[in-house]
């Protein structure tokens, strides 16, 4: 039987914002783009950043870099955003998961700073708003149709130190969050100054383009 060999990993010069890592047996470069977030899950802007991370890249076809960076532009697959890391008593950061093909990449980075800075400069829109809180509450709608996911909804909360009552009241924050919420936010943690760039994949001979792209971006008004 051949032998498994390990893929070869090739660390690359890094900056604080900026992680690279060459895979050279891939054919995609796997990006993570964000930024830390200094709240926990029960600080008041926790829910409006869901919100307006779930308009940016709600998994599916419903949010604007889908629409735009996938659909429209064909420059990616998939590309969604989330909060990870967020614990009992912890703080997280923020996330855009995506890949790119190395042809593609510095088109595909213009274009998903581009949805970000426009969110980040009008916000959403009240149409967005509104279609988004009927997408949460069919959500809710769904999990209460299957008991298997309900525990797992409970288990999930239990974990992080919420009981039952806090629970509903913290789902309860996605019907009553307000847009004026969601955007004050947006303004306040989706600053494309603040976004790193952490990416692995056959990235040789894009390095200094992609340093010079983020730079570029932080110096943008």
């Amino acid at each position: 039987m051949e032998e498994l060999k390990e893929p070869v990993y090739e660390p690359l010069e890094t900056t604080g914002r900026l992680q690279l890592k060459s895979i050279p047996s891939r054919s995609n470069i796997d990006f993570s783009i964000g930024a830390s977030v200094p709240i926990t899950l029960r600080d008041a802007d926790y829910i409006p950043l869901v919100f307006a991370l779930s308009v940016l890249g709600e998994p599916g076809f419903a949010g604007r870099l889908m629409d735009t960076v996938r659909i429209k532009e064909g420059l990616t697959y998939m590309i969604y955003t989330f909060t990870k890391g967020f614990g009992k008593g912890m703080s997280g950061y923020m996330t855009i998961n995506t890949f790119f093909t190395p042809q593609k990449t510095l088109k595909a980075l213009t274009s998903t700073f581009r949805e970000v800075r426009k969110m980040y400069e009008k916000g959403v829109s009240t149409k967005e708003f509104e279609t988004f809180k009927v997408i949460f509450n069919t959500k809710q709608t769904l999990l209460r149709d299957s008991v298997l996911r309900q525990f797992a909804d409970l288990h999930s909360f239990n974990v992080n130190g919420f009981d039952v009552a806090e629970m509903e009241e913290f789902k309860e924050r996605l019907q009553t969050v307000t847009r004026k919420e969601v955007n004050d936010v947006i303004k306040k943690y989706l600053d494309p100054k603040r976004l790193s760039i952490s990416s692995a994949g056959p990235v040789k001979g894009l390095e200094k383009e992609i340093a010079r792209f983020l730079s570029r971006q932080a110096k943008q008004n």
